[in-house]
């Protein structure tokens, strides 16, 4: 999904990036794409507390102040699935693994 966005980066000019009320995961990937220099108009990048009251990322997403993101000091997005916020709200589990 990143590769694919990092390829339309280099396409358009400028960008603008937008989200749709992601959790802290996506959340992380618009504040990373964000930071790159063609990008004129980071919009619709919201904490997920606006959205969730319980995320399944860790760590939760959040702004200092209105309007401010700050990228994680980390290699990657800076946000990965909490698999045990995940097991609890999973309802269903299968494999495509051959047994």
């Amino acid at each position: 999904m990143l590769i694919e966005r990092i390829d339309l980066f280099h396409v358009c000019n400028p960008c603008r990036i937008g989200g749709m009320g992601e959790s802290s995961l996506g959340v992380n990937v618009g504040i990373s794409l964000a930071t790159l220099s063609n990008i004129s108009y980071p919009s619709d990048i919201a904490p997920c507390g606006k959205f969730y009251e319980l995320d399944l990322c860790v760590p939760k997403t959040d702004n200092p102040k209105p309007g401010v993101f700050r990228p994680r000091p980390v290699l990657g997005i800076g946000a990965a699935p909490d698999p045990e916020q995940l097991e609890k709200a999973t309802l269903n589990k299968f494999s495509t693994a051959a047994n």
